[in-house]
């Protein structure tokens, strides 16, 4: 189950790591399936409570979704958390 996302906000043109944290993770990066607003966002760091991965960029507008999806496990319950992809401003 999903608890926290960290940072909450991105970026458009990708580049950001985001962390995801909760309970019932896998510590195998090779486990996990992650889109954000149907994104790929591959996974460069996992432990039993955290999953971290890069967000792609984000070309136009799209409804904001996230799925985390775990091998042998299933979908993450998401309890309605999402990441948004923002437009920086300098």
């Amino acid at each position: 189950m999903l608890e926290t996302i960290e940072p909450r906000f991105g970026g458009i043109l990708g580049g950001d790591d985001v962390t995801f944290s909760g309970t019932g993770f896998s510590d195998n990066t090779a486990d996990y399936t992650i889109t954000i607003d149907g994104i790929d966002c591959p996974v460069i760091a996992a432990t039993t409570t955290s999953v971290t991965c890069t967000t792609g960029d984000r070309p136009g507008l799209v409804e904001s979704s996230l799925e985390i999806y775990i091998e042998g496990m299933g979908d993450v319950a998401t309890q309605g958390m999402i990441f948004r992809y923002v437009y920086l401003w300098s």
